[in-house]
């Protein structure tokens, strides 16, 4: 292997190593998925049993120590979701806890709880707490059912695709020179 291939290969390990030593906190995209067990019929949700309601957003992992914590999606936190209930959808804003909620908990990697509550017009409501759901619209058109299953996927950080590209480009580099010192030959 000739100087420039060498040089190439120890720059490439040294900025790959540099990039995942730097990966501490990261954003990772959410999705929470429940079951209606119960549905009046009719209800503002558009809702039957077995119709799935969900929570999908981002959230930024650093308040977790080995997947367990408390995820505050309070105004500022710079965390987000969005809830889809048949027709009806909230996001963090909607809450109307006064500042307690909305929060995800987990235990482990594992979903414990998700609690929100936002007004639907007058009388009505969507609330989950204690690993289910439940809704009452204006009309009492009551709706409820169960979180069933949490997914966690990290988003990569920009500077994780540019060290990539950054390996990648010097693995071209190592090739060229390998050419050409092959050509010489």
């Amino acid at each position: 292997m000739n100087t420039l291939s060498k040089k190439a290969c120890s720059l490439a390990v040294i900025a790959l190593a540099f990039g995942a030593a730097s990966a501490q906190a990261a954003q990772v995209n959410f999705t929470l998925t429940g079951s209606v067990i119960y549905a009046d019929s009719p209800n503002l949700f558009d809702l039957v049993g077995g119709d799935t309601v969900s929570v999908t957003g981002l959230f930024d992992d650093a308040v977790l120590s080995g997947g367990t914590g408390t995820v505050s999606f309070a105004s500022g936190s710079g965390n987000s979701f969005t809830v889809t209930a048949g027709n009806l959808t909230f996001n963090e804003a909607d809450d109307i806890s006064g500042g307690v909620y909305p929060t995800l908990v987990l235990n482990a990697g594992q979903f414990e709880d998700f609690n929100f509550l936002a007004d639907i017009g007058i009388f009505g409501y969507f609330d989950s707490q204690l690993g289910y759901f439940d809704g009452d619209d204006d009309a009492f058109g009551l709706v409820s059912g169960t979180w069933t299953e949490l997914s966690v996927t990290p988003v990569p950080e920009a500077s994780t695709y540019a060290m990539m590209l950054a390996g990648l480009g010097l693995v071209g580099f190592m090739g060229a020179a390998r050419r050409k010192s092959l050509l010489a030959t």
